[in-house]
């Protein structure tokens, strides 16, 4: 419904606007009958563009991996840019049935395989990469572990090395056996802190001592 304002009329020293009564838009059957068929036509272009889904790869876990080529007929940026990707843990055989589709946890897979489905590398990974990736990754842990186990020696060496000269020098009588290392800093500041303020006898230690309660009145 619409209102239309024609202008301002002067009369009588009174100014009336004139104003065209309501009228109303109505969406014609030919417009709905419109919409419609084109919906139906994205529709089957999209269905048309579509292409069946190739199988490109298996892992070790049993999980096969489809890929297909983007949907230039969708209406979604993303599809129509980007190839189509999939993967069937064991035991599904149809693509209805991938876990993208059913929302469920992410199967068991190789970090290849998974950057490739997340289409964070443009080429699926062959068998010969993956397994020189595994064994890279052992090699630099059981290096780590190397690593950690000579630290830990290093460690032992010098704890066995300073048990040995402390009681070396125990038997030389330069510390006594229960001394431990920073002791004489800590005793000496043990004595400084139970140190007494000086007593003199002419001053009073509390305010009052030493005096009559007659003095005090």
């Amino acid at each position: 419904m619409r209102t239309t304002f024609r202008g301002v009329v002067e009369a009588g020293g009174y100014a009336f606007c004139r104003v065209d009564p309501p009228t109303r838009t109505f969406v014609t059957t030919t417009q709905v009958r419109g919409s419609i068929l084109r919906q139906i036509y994205l529709t089957l272009r999209s269905s048309w563009y579509r292409k069946r889904p190739r199988l490109v790869g298996t892992d070790d876990y049993g999980n096969r991996f489809f890929e297909a080529l983007p949907n230039k007929g969708s209406e979604h940026p993303i599809r129509s840019k980007y190839p189509q990707r999939y993967v069937l843990m064991p035991g599904q055989k149809s693509l209805d049935d991938a876990w993208m589709t059913l929302s469920s946890e992410l199967p068991t897979m190789s970090t290849e395989w998974e950057s490739w489905l997340r289409h964070r590398r443009a080429n699926p990974p062959t068998k010969e990469e993956i397994a020189s990736n595994a064994a890279e990754a052992r090699r630099r842990i059981s290096q780590a572990a190397k690593l950690e186990a000579s630290s830990f020696m290093i460690c032992l060496v010098h704890t066995v090395k300073y048990q040995a000269e402390r009681e070396e020098m125990i038997r030389q009588g330069l510390i006594h056996g229960s001394s431990e290392p920073n002791s004489l800093n800590r005793s000496s500041s043990t004595q400084t802190s139970k140190r007494t303020f000086p007593v003199y006898p002419d001053m009073e230690v509390a305010p009052g001592e030493g005096k009559t309660p007659t003095d005090k009145s």
